[in-house]
């Protein structure tokens, strides 16, 4: 944020000032007040408002370039809301508060499609398991029946179930800490 943009938006002010700066010296005057009061009052108005407005453009300066900072310093950007301190003025709390109602939303999004996905993931193990047990009855009602029609549905049940165990492969892909345990173990009692 640079101190003309942010002039730029006070234009408001800066008119208004101005306006009353300029109605006060025509009141002034119209009283016959002499210039050097008129002068020594509007300096005085001036440098007050000047100091106030760079008051506020260092406070809003230096939070939102804390800001900027952190961001750019952060390699999960959706993480900002977590590490911000809240600002001081109107503006940079309304925008904390954007911002921290945005990051919950996002986070309720998130859990919400991690317990689905986790919900599927259960259920295509449940039905893998569960389609194991018709493939083993299918296999040993073509080992028990030989014949070549049998023999080519236990080529096809044989197809099945590694198509089957592929999905199963793949469904735990990413949570192959059901399947192991690694830790440090000592050999010599395993040996025994």
């Amino acid at each position: 944020m640079s101190f003309l943009r942010f002039l730029k938006d006070k234009w408001l002010v800066l008119l208004t000032y101005s306006i009353l700066m300029l109605f006060t010296i025509i009141f002034l005057r119209a009283i016959h007040t002499a210039v050097y009061p008129i002068v020594s009052l509007i300096t005085l108005y001036t440098i007050a408002l000047i100091s106030l407005l760079l008051l506020e453009y260092i406070k809003k300066h230096a939070y939102y370039k804390t800001v900027q900072d952190q961001l750019q310093n952060l390699d999960q950007k959706y993480l900002l809301c977590d590490i911000i301190s809240q600002a001081h003025f109107q503006e940079g709390e309304l925008f904390y508060e954007i911002l921290r109602t945005t990051t919950k939303s996002m986070n309720d999004h998130l859990d919400a499609y991690q317990m689905e996905r986790i919900a599927y993931q259960e259920y295509i193990e449940m039905w893998v398991h569960e389609i194991k047990t018709p493939i083993a009855s299918a296999k040993l009602l073509a080992e028990n029946h030989k014949d070549p029609i049998t023999r080519s549905m236990a080529e096809e049940i044989d197809k099945i179930e590694i198509f089957v165990e592929q999905v199963l492969f793949y469904s735990k892909s990413n949570t192959t800490e059901k399947d192991y345990i690694i830790k440090s173990l000592s050999l010599h009692p395993l040996l025994k």
